[in-house]
Parts: structure tokens; C-alpha cells; sequence
């Protein structure tokens, strides 16, 4: 699936290092469709009851091994600890709660907002931005920019 931002109509996607690879702990941000290869913008959801694991197709190096890569929180410390529009991450998906988002649909449009179930923030884009590169955040305050179009 694709996750496009409504207000940059930009994708979800990590970068690859130099080698080609995914590393953990990469920076998620948003990329025009036609970026090349080495920018990956395709995902899929693995659901947990009411919350699912966004997880990018292209597995990630960890430790040497190619591993599957989720969308999370930069480091799993308790909810009350979680920044504000901290910088979201891909990494190894190991089950954690920081992992998990709940999807909310947008009454009246074809938009899903993601809660992410450790910090209770939303899925958004750093200062709304239009740009090529902006990073996905976990920002506690609504915005259209939390909202996505999920294909």
C-alpha cells in the first residue's frame, strides 16, 4: 500500500543508504511518487485487533540480517517521556506497543489519521510541510497534515 499525506500529496517512504539498504533507525519522510528506487515508499499492515504494524515491503539490514522494518517511535521510554513531534524511525519490528498505530477514519473523506498506541500522538509530517524530505512526526496536536490517504 501507499500512505500519502493530504496536504503535500507526498508518500510515506525511507531512504536507502549508499549501499541500497534500509538501515534501522532511518528517518521516515515523505517522497514524490516518482522518486527513484532508492527511496521506498511502499508498506503494508499487519493488524493486532484494533490497532495494525505499518510495515515497509523492503526488509531492513539489522545486525546483519534482513529483517522486517515498522513504522516507530524513536525509542520505546514510557508515554510520558515520548517528545512532541519527535521524528519517527524505521525499525525492526519486534512486537512493542510503540509500534502499533490505530487507525481513525476522517468522517467525510477518504483520509485515515494513525494514533500510535505507546505515546496517544498522531501520525503527521514536521511543520506540515510541503516539502520533498520533511519527516514523519508524532505530534500531539490535530492537523490536516495528520491525515493520509492510504492506497
Amino acid at each position: 500500500m501507499k500512505i500519502q499525506n493530504n496536504n503535500s500529496g507526498l508518500r510515506l517512504a525511507v531512504d536507502a543508504d549508499s549501499n541500497g539498504q534500509v538501515q534501522p533507525f532511518s528517518p521516515v519522510v515523505q517522497r514524490p511518487a516518482s522518486t527513484p528506487f532508492t527511496s521506498f515508499k511502499t508498506w503494508h499492515e499487519e493488524v493486532h485487533g484494533t490497532a495494525v504494524t505499518i510495515v515497509l515491503n523492503e526488509k531492513i539490514q539489522a545486525n546483519g540480517t534482513f529483517v522486517p522494518g515498522c513504522l516507530d517511535l524513536p525509542t520505546d521510554v514510557p508515554r510520558a517521556a515520548q517528545p512532541d513531534k519527535g521524528g519517527l524511525v524505521i525499525r525492526a519490528c519486534d512486537g512493542t506497543v510503540s509500534q502499533l498505530w490505530k487507525p481513525f477514519p476522517v468522517t467525510g473523506t477518504a483520509f485515515t489519521d494513525f494514533e500510535n498506541e505507546l505515546s496517544l500522538m498522531l501520525l503527521d509530517i514536521r511543520g506540515s510541510s510541503p516539502a520533498s524530505g520533511a519527516q514523519a512526526i508524532q505530534n500531539a496536536e490535530f492537523a490536516t497534515s495528520a491525515d493520509f490517504l492510504v492506497q
